[in-house]
């Protein structure tokens, strides 16, 4: 949100459904999507943006002048990882970045028990 002044940002979250023989049928997959218009990521520098301390100059100007300490996405990159999950990132010149997180859930009932699709218990 910091580097989006004009433009739009998106959260958009949906169930990720794997074919049942590739997952575990206690569990759901969740795709979370952030979108932005904002400053671009050049293709080259898409994987350290992950590291601690570590600031990426865009292609485009910041549109911001507040500082960072370069945080901010080495905190979600280790929470998506300790919940287990999946992350990655896209972004494209005037088009803004796309983040993907992919987590499991488990399904679970009101007494603790493990949900099965729509008809019963495992």
């Amino acid at each position: 949100m910091k580097y989006t002044q004009q433009g739009t940002i998106t959260v958009s979250c949906r169930a990720f459904n794997e074919p049942e023989r590739l997952r575990n049928l206690k569990q759901i997959a969740v795709k979370i999507i952030v979108g932005d218009t904002g400053c671009d990521i050049p293709a080259g520098k898409l994987k350290s943006i992950f590291r601690q301390f570590e600031q990426v100059e865009s292609v485009q100007a910041k549109t911001s002048t507040m500082p960072g300490l370069g945080l901010g996405l080495a905190v979600i990159a280790r929470s998506v990882e300790q919940l287990g999950g999946q992350l990655c990132v896209d972004s494209e010149v005037d088009q803004g970045s796309h983040f993907l997180f992919l987590i499991l859930f488990t399904i679970w009932d009101e007494c603790g028990r493990h949900l099965v699709g729509q008809g019963g218990y495992r």
